[in-house]
């Protein structure tokens, strides 16, 4: 089964997952005693400094909005991170939920299903052909691939399998999301 890690570094730079992956990585990396998760609203409505600064205390925060997200994407990374062991005492203590009309839709356009996604919830709902991208991610990602007939993505995609280039948007560090 072919696992796309090469895939997942271009995806880092080139594709909307990327920014994603870059985010979840920084949080596995440092957990913040306060995760905001879910889609554009929370991404660009929510600092988490002006946050914790609010709070006058030392607790940290992190903005994990992901535009184009849904609840199927969340509960993944949700997953992701209680089985890694990153909720709870002296890790993520606090998780913020933005809500709204959009993370109840089924949709997902940015392909985001096919890295976070949680597998287990997929087969168990019989969401065989999803659960199926998630393992095949390059076929399961292929439909997000037409974004390359643009020649400028085109090329950022080539220069990020290439070698390390910024993410669009700053490093997730940058701006704590």
């Amino acid at each position: 089964i072919y696992q796309a890690e090469a895939f997942e570094s271009a995806a880092q730079t080139a594709l909307a997952a990327g920014r994603a992956l870059d985010k979840l990585r920084y949080i596995e990396n440092r957990p913040p005693n306060i995760l905001l998760i879910g889609d554009s609203r929370v991404d660009n409505g929510f600092d988490p400094k002006i946050l914790c600064s609010s709070l006058r205390s030392e607790l940290t925060a992190f903005n994990l909005g992901i535009p184009g997200a849904n609840a199927r994407i969340l509960y993944g990374i949700t997953v992701r991170l209680a089985q890694d062991g990153r909720l709870g005492p002296g890790k993520i203590e606090r998780v913020v939920i933005g809500l709204d009309e959009g993370f109840l839709q089924a949709g997902d356009d940015l392909g985001y299903g096919v890295f976070f996604a949680d597998r287990n919830m997929l087969w168990r709902h019989k969401e065989y052909r999803d659960w199926l991208a998630s393992l095949v991610r390059l076929w399961g990602y292929a439909p997000n691939l037409k974004q390359l007939r643009e020649p400028a993505k085109l090329v950022a995609f080539i220069a990020a399998t290439q070698g390390a280039v910024p993410p669009l948007g700053g490093e997730a560090a940058e701006h704590l999301g």
